[in-house]
Parts: structure tokens; sequence; C-alpha cells
């Protein structure tokens, strides 16, 4: 493991010194280095290139322009040695900004800020932005494929793809675990802006600004969230018509907003379709089916200040109605600020969670940015490196250099030192972009009007009635009725019916018990005697007739 540090070490020696960061060698110790290997003649041989960059200027700029090239070029030549202070580096930085190397002013500060945590080196990367020109390849490219996946129509879901990916991650923030990195590229009226690191709770984010004209379409993409804003500037605000899509994959929340923009202020009709989630997604799949899914249909209005028109819900406190369903049934509120009133506050596109316009200062990158030697005093073909008696020696091609013990550039490595890594990129150097969504969006809400007016549509009073209580059917009581009782001397009915018996159990599906006890009856009626035979019935047959007297 001590070998593999070492060998880092090594390597990481190098690219400083190929970056701009020298041999490390005082004159007086490169002076005596020369004497024990008998190479006089070449170490210590003034910089190519400070008389040609002097003579490129006239009288005074000229003799100020080949001084500032000294000084940054005796201070690389420290540069990565144990006895370089934050001072030095800071300095380093200065000269490389005075100088139009935003690259390398960059770069010295992000190597400042690992080793001393220094504030002033974190607010100084803030600031710059760097021109993807001056770049590695790799980083051109993926601005490359960036700003295509945005200029052709329909494959935003490709640059959304592509900025969820690690080689995106790996390839704009090489070896860096805290801060961010912001770049740029312009061609015409056309312009590309990244802003990408970790914010302050060390989240992995990316911020792209991408204008065509006075039309810009902004991504803000986290692990956990996407928002897409399309929308025209000027200046440098947003105005015009706008569609904004944000999808949280924490909740599942799917939300498309469409409205006016005057200077960042909303004004006139505005509309949203919210899916409300019920749970977390994976975010790629949730954007993907955003256009397919069933939604609230939102509508609300400003007025010309950006106020909102919509009715207020007295019971809410304090928050701010700005948008209703078609039934006035579902609502869209904002929590509001400390003071703020539904009569004074103005909505503005941060207020409703837009990601804010990102400026940057352009500049022409130097010529000699990409490939300017660090010394010119090293033949970088013959270059060898070796861990010699605990020390780190370069050979220049002529003899062995001492960079100093290896020990000390491991203590000093912050990318392996513990208290380093501990810190998981909290470093404070970049807002808290991930959270702040976050908090953005728990201000926003939506809720339900209280039915006061109207019942509710099904209910019904609670006291049992007809319609709702169950009703228990009671067997013995109907289907004992048709029966009557039976007599103690039963006679004959005069006209039974045989073809239509009765049952002998009327409710055959609820059998009484064996011996049931009498069921009370109405008292009996005595049966009235038969009348007179005075008009018999016919019965036919060989039975005599006997006729009335009057018909005789």
């Amino acid at each position: 493991m001590k070998n593999r540090k070492a060998i880092l070490l090594i390597i990481s020696t190098l690219m400083l010194a190929s970056a701009g960061c020298g041999d490390g060698m005082t004159a007086q110790e490169r002076e005596a280095a020369n004497q024990q290997t008998e190479v006089n003649d070449l170490v210590g041989i003034p910089i190519e290139g400070i008389e040609e960059s002097g003579a490129e200027g006239s009288g005074e700029q000229g003799q100020e322009n080949a001084e500032l090239v000294q000084q940054i070029r005796e201070l690389e030549r420290l540069c990565g040695t144990p006895s370089f202070s934050q001072e030095g580096y800071l300095s380093l930085a200065e000269l490389y900004g005075q100088n139009g190397q935003v690259k390398k002013q960059r770069d010295t500060l992000e190597i400042c800020y690992a080793l001393y945590q220094n504030s002033n080196a974190a607010q100084e990367l803030q600031q710059l932005t760097v021109n993807v020109m001056e770049e590695e390849p790799d980083i051109q490219g993926q601005m490359s494929l960036l700003e295509q996946n945005l200029s052709t129509q329909g494959y935003i879901d490709e640059a959304v793809k592509m900025l969820h990916g690690e080689e995106w991650m790996d390839t704009m923030m090489p070896r860096l675990t805290q801060g961010t990195r912001s770049y740029y590229y312009e061609q015409g009226e056309d312009s590309l802006y990244v802003k990408t690191g970790y914010d302050a709770s060390g989240e992995f984010f990316t911020q792209v600004q991408y204008k065509q004209g006075d039309q810009v379409t902004v991504l803000l993409q986290t692990d956990e969230s996407v928002q897409l804003l399309e929308t025209s500037m000027e200046g440098e605000h947003y105005s015009g018509v706008y569609e904004c899509w944000t999808v949280l994959a924490a909740n599942g929340d799917v939300i498309r907003e469409n409205g006016n923009l005057r200077d960042g202020v909303l004004v006139g009709d505005y509309t949203a379709q919210i899916r409300w989630g019920k749970g977390g997604n994976e975010l790629l799949s949730l954007w993907n089916l955003r256009e397919d899914m069933e939604m609230i249909t939102y509508n609300g209005f400003f007025g010309e200040e950006g106020i909102s028109t919509a009715v207020q819900i007295q019971e809410m406190g304090n928050v701010i109605v700005y948008a209703y369903d078609s039934g006035k049934q579902n609502y869209l509120f904002l929590s509001g600020e400390e003071g703020a009133t539904a009569e004074n506050y103005i909505f503005r596109a941060e207020s409703m969670c837009m990601p804010a316009p990102q400026t940057y200062a352009a500049y022409e990158p130097k010529k000699d940015q990409a490939g300017m030697s660090a010394s010119g005093t090293i033949d970088i073909t013959q270059l060898q490196v070796r861990v010699f008696d605990g020390n780190i020696q370069v050979f220049d091609g002529m003899g062995w250099i001492d960079m100093g013990a290896v020990q000390d550039y491991i203590a000093a490595d912050p990318v392996t030192s513990d208290s380093q890594m501990a810190e998981g990129g909290n470093t404070g150097t970049a807002e808290n972009v991930g959270q702040g969504i976050k908090a953005l969006y728990a201000r926003r809400g939506g809720g339900q009007t209280k039915p006061v007016a109207t019942p509710k549509p099904t209910s019904k009073p609670t006291a049992p009635t007809k319609p709702t209580a169950p009703v228990t059917p009671v067997a013995p009581v109907v289907p004992t009725v048709p029966t009557p009782a039976p007599t103690p001397d039963p006679a004959p009915p005069s006209n039974p019916s045989p073809g239509n018996p009765g049952p002998s159990n009327p409710n055959p599906g609820n059998p009484g018990p064996s011996n049931p006890d009498p069921v009370p009856t109405p008292d009996p009626v005595p049966t009235p005697q038969p009348p007179a035979p005075t008009d018999p019935p016919i019965t036919g047959g060989d039975s005599d007739v006997e006729w009335s007297p009057d018909l005789m």
C-alpha cells in the first residue's frame, strides 16, 4: 500500500510539473544538484518564451508582461513541494488570474482548498467559469454531446439521462469529491453554461443553461430530482411564455406548469397539472413516463404585479392560495414568508422553485494555455522518476534532481489524507442545491376545501332509518296466518278444494319446534247451521228432484 501511494504521488508530481508546477527547487538547490551531477550547462537556463512574450508588447506594457510571466515561473518552480505554503498557492492563483489563465487559476485554488480548507480559495472558486476550449478533450467531448442533445428536438430525455450517469460525474469532476466546477462554451449567439459538483450537503448536482438567441433551456438535476424550464430571457431575467417540468423521485410527485413571466415575475394565466405521488420512484423511469400520467389540473391568475387573484381560505393561516381545480374542491398553496399576505406577495420565478439564471465572465483563452512548459529546462521525453533513499527524484535527461521526502508528500496529499476524506464533500463551497430544492417544494403544496356549504354527497343522518338500517325478517308472523287453527270437531268444508291442499308446515324453511306452544287464535265463532234445503243444488244423476209448488 505504501509503494502504491508513493507511485501515485510520483505521478501526481509529474502532473503538477506538466500543469505549471516545476521541479520544486530553488535556484541554490538546483545549482547544488547540478554540481553533484556535473550538469551545469542546462539547469538554470532562462525560461524559454520570456523574451518572446516580452517582445510581443512594447514599452511599459511589454515589460509588465515579462515581469508577470517571470513571477509565475518562479512560483511554479516551488509549487507542489512540501515547503510551498497556502500563501504561495494564493499568490500563484492571483498571478494566473492577472495573466488571463483561468484554468490554471482554478486548478491552483482547488489544490489550496484541498490542502488548507482556505475560505478565500473557496470564495474565489465560486466566481470562476472556465472556457471549455482550455479543458481536456474528455471534458470538451461531454460538453459537445450535451449541446447536441439540447439543440436537437426530441433529445431532451437523452440530456437528462446523460447528466444522471457516472461518466458525466467522473469526467466533469475528475478526482474531486467536494466543491463545484463551472464551464462555458460560446458559438455565435448560442452559449452553453454548466455548473456541476457537490453542494453543501455533499449531494451531487448539475445545472445547465443553454441559450439559442433569446430562447433558454435550463436543467437542474440531482440524484432525486429533475427540473426542466423552457422560456426566453431579456437581460438577466426570464421573460415570456414558459413551461416547467419538475419530477421528484423521493415522493413520486410530477408537476407540469405553464404560464407567463415578465422580468422574472408571474403574470396572467397560470395552469398546473400535478400527479401527486404516493412513495419513492426511480428517477429516470418517473421522468420518462411524465407525459402519460393522470393528473389534476389547476388554474390561477396573477395580476400585473405578480399578485395572485385566487380566493383565499381563511382557515389555512399563513399560506397563500394561487390556483384551484375546476370544481373549486382542490387548490394549490404557497407557505407565505414572514409578514407576507395574499394582498402583497409577489410571485417570482424563484418563488415557484424555478432554477435561477446564471451569469459568467467570458474571456479569450491564452494561446499557450494548453501546452506551456513548466520550466523550459527539462526534456519531457527523457523524464524519469524514482524513489531513492526515501526521496522522490526526477531525471531531467542529464542528472537526478531531488524533489523531497516521500513521507512529506504523503502527509500533504489531500486525496489519501483521512481527515480530508472524512468530510465527505461538505465543504461549504457551494449552496445547498439538493436540499434547497426539497426545502422550496416543501413550501408548496395542495389541499382540499372543507365541504361546509353543502353536505357530503352520500352522507345521511347517523340515526338508523329504513333506507340505511338493515331490516331483520320476522319469519313466523306473516306465514302462519293463512291456515286457521283446527277446531275440536272439525266439519268438512262445504266446498273443499282438494286440488290445492295447504302445506303441513307453513314455513318449511324455518320449521318450528317438535312440541310448539299453541299459537293464540281468535275466539272460536260458532259454525252456522246450514240453511233449510229450499233450493238445493242440482246434483244430477238418478237423484229425485223436488219441484217447488210454485212451478207446478
